[in-house]
């Protein structure tokens, strides 16, 4: 069975998400707390600690999610309350922005790098990789 082959098969009993996959990806887990590759990670904390919420894809809002690892900050909204993001996305810059629809001030996370907020620190509304 190739691997394609594999991967459709399982994402015909994965419920709860969207799968997209391609030839020599690796599966993004789902959002689970936990920075996988390719994931951006929103932080409590500045420094990149304590909890943390990770995303797999952009949001052009983040209202609604909240910090999922263990730690200061769990259980409290991302949406303007973050202070750290980690991009372990190797192939895109990620930008945060200050409004919902990626709009406003921003800050840049380059590439498989990570920081604390300035422009959005604890203003955070929206992000996507670019």
């Amino acid at each position: 069975m190739s691997r394609l082959t594999t991967i459709a098969a399982l994402a015909g009993v994965l419920s709860g998400g969207i799968l997209a996959a391609t030839a020599g990806s690796a599966l993004a887990a789902g959002q689970d707390g936990v920075l996988n590759d390719g994931e951006a990670g929103f932080y409590y904390n500045s420094g990149c600690v304590n909890s943390m919420s990770d995303f797999a894809t952009a949001r052009s809002n983040l209202a609604g999610y909240e910090f999922l690892s263990s730690g200061a900050g769990k259980g409290q909204a991302v949406k303007n309350n973050t202070a750290c993001v980690a991009n372990a996305r190797l192939t895109a810059n990620l930008r945060v922005y200050y409004n919902s629809g990626y709009q406003g001030v921003n800050d840049l996370i380059p590439a498989g790098e990570y920081g604390n907020l300035s422009n959005t620190y604890n203003e955070n509304a929206s992000f996507k990789w670019i």
